[in-house]
């Protein structure tokens, strides 16, 4: 589960990047990582409990956050803690969608 939730950070946390960074360099890199990121979370999403936090994920960037599960709770607690807006939560949601839709 773990190694679940680093990979789902090694999506969120470049993907949400790209908009924040001023410097264009600074995005462009952010965006490769979220690129490669994007590519190892698609080979372990038949992993147990994968899409699962995925769709927590998604859920809590669209602004579903009804659902108080644990997933959902430590996602919250996440985007909080990295004070991402509406622009970085559109682009975490567009990302888990393509992600999910496999």
């Amino acid at each position: 589960e773990k190694l679940i939730s680093l990979a789902c950070m090694n999506v969120i946390m470049p993907t949400a990047m790209v908009t924040m960074h001023e410097d264009p360099e600074l995005a462009n890199n952010s965006l490769k990582t979220s690129k490669r990121g994007i590519k190892v979370l698609k080979g372990i999403l038949d992993k147990p409990g994968a899409k699962e936090q995925c769709e927590a994920i998604r859920n809590v960037a669209i602004g579903n956050t009804e659902l108080k599960d644990g997933s959902t709770k430590y996602w919250i607690e996440f985007f909080e803690k990295w004070g991402y807006k509406e622009k970085q939560k559109e682009d975490i949601q567009i990302v888990m969608t393509e992600i999910l839709s496999l």
